[in-house]
């Protein structure tokens, strides 16, 4: 592969890139065009499901707080903290959480005993 074929690669990923964060950063900076108060009252609604906020320790992008926030708002849910992961459902740690929730939702009906 030539060195211009590997440079134009470069570039087009790093645009790739730029184009997705400037989406991404359009909505974060507009509070995904919800803002906490509604985000907290929508979440009551969820009140007689079973619920289970699966959150990463080091999210950056939706604040661990906020999951914090909204498992109280939301009385008999759960929250699961996974250590080492952010906000990357794919990773090893958080993929790991989802499907033990999944799988134990699967198998009692619940997703264990609710955070207090």
């Amino acid at each position: 592969m030539a060195l211009d074929e590997l440079e134009s690669q470069r570039l087009a990923k790093l645009e790739r890139l730029v184009a997705k964060y400037r989406v991404q950063s359009h909505y974060l900076a507009r509070r995904c065009f919800l803002g906490e108060a509604r985000v907290l009252r929508d979440v009551s609604l969820l009140r007689g499901f079973p619920v289970a906020f699966v959150h990463g320790r080091r999210d950056l992008v939706c604040r661990p707080e906020n999951a914090w926030r909204a498992s109280r708002t939301l009385s008999g849910s759960r929250l699961i903290w996974v250590d080492g992961a952010g906000h990357d459902p794919f990773r090893p740690a958080m993929a790991h959480a989802l499907t033990a929730a999944t799988d134990r939702y699967a198998a009692h009906g619940d997703f264990g005993a609710p955070s207090r």
